[in-house]
């Protein structure tokens, strides 16, 4: 990641570049500076089994095909014991604009 945050790394996609500041009106004024403006990102799934507190997948292409969908996948991991541990989707990377 970017910066040392989400919102750090939002910023810097849309090319405000990085807040040095604690002020919470700096951190508006630069989010509301993003309205109508496009970000490209990159988001991906992943599983966590809290109760095995195992990583199930680690990406999009671990989950399984979803045979109902062909192409698709199952928004989540089926344990053996019968559960769906849920996809968590994330944004993995922005892809900062050129200047």
């Amino acid at each position: 990641m970017a910066g040392s945050s989400r919102l750090t790394d939002f910023l810097l996609a849309a090319g405000i570049g990085r807040i040095d500041s604690d002020d919470p009106d700096e951190w508006v004024a630069a989010i509301e500076s993003t309205a109508g403006s496009t970000v490209e990102f990159f988001i991906n799934w992943d599983a966590y089994d809290s109760e095995s507190q195992q990583q199930l997948a680690g990406k999009y292409e671990d989950f399984p095909d979803d045979a109902d969908n062909p192409g698709e996948k199952l928004a989540y991991i089926p344990t053996t014991d019968g559960r769906k541990v849920p996809a968590r989707a994330g944004i993995r990377y922005y892809i900062r604009p050129k200047n």
